[in-house]
């Protein structure tokens, strides 16, 4: 598989049309803008520079992790957004299913937090923590589960009102319960 702009076309950034036909450079001239039609399949302004800036919109949403963006954070190419896509990874492996996909899953989500632990990167660590997590919990190890994540969740020193760290909340009293 060779990864790069879409369907290895090249664009620029002169013509970035080349590789995002009907994207249109916006008024600022370092972004280019999509032109929506249904639903949310590209962003409306990202940085022109690179292939890796696409897959930093992982982030931003699952179902926007390339098959190339896994490639590349497999690959120690992922930039700082590597531990996040490896996640996905792991959850798209958890839907897959299958008899090793659980067993695949949790070496993804262990390479995931390693990689966030490396980056210091406290939120992708508690995103996948609560993957890994929540797959231990599925296989009746609900005590390596709750260990796991409570060493992330205690790290935090603010923004307990944030989605990640009430679902986190919520896992570890789920955890603390069985």
């Amino acid at each position: 598989m060779k990864c790069g702009t879409p369907a290895g076309r090249r664009g620029s950034i002169r013509n970035p049309g080349a590789a995002w036909p009907g994207w249109q450079p916006s008024a600022a001239g370092s972004t280019i803008s999509a032109q929506l039609s249904v639903g949310v399949s590209r962003p409306t302004a990202i940085p022109l520079s690179g292939p890796q800036y696409l897959d930093d919109l992982g982030v931003l949403s699952e179902v926007l992790v390339s098959t190339c963006a896994i490639v590349r954070a497999e690959n120690g190419r992922g930039g700082w957004c590597a531990a996040e896509t490896l996640r996905v990874k792991g959850e798209r492996l958890l839907e897959e299913g299958g008899s090793s996909s659980a067993t695949q899953a949790e070496a993804v989500f262990r390479t995931a937090l390693r990689t966030a632990r490396e980056q210091e990167a406290l939120s992708f660590e508690l995103r996948t923590a609560m993957s890994l997590a929540r797959l231990l919990r599925s296989q009746y190890r609900s005590r390596e589960a709750q260990d796991l994540l409570v060493h992330v969740y205690t790290r935090f020193t603010e923004g307990f009102a944030t989605a990640d760290l009430l679902a986190a909340k919520s896992l570890l009293n789920d955890l603390a319960d069985d």
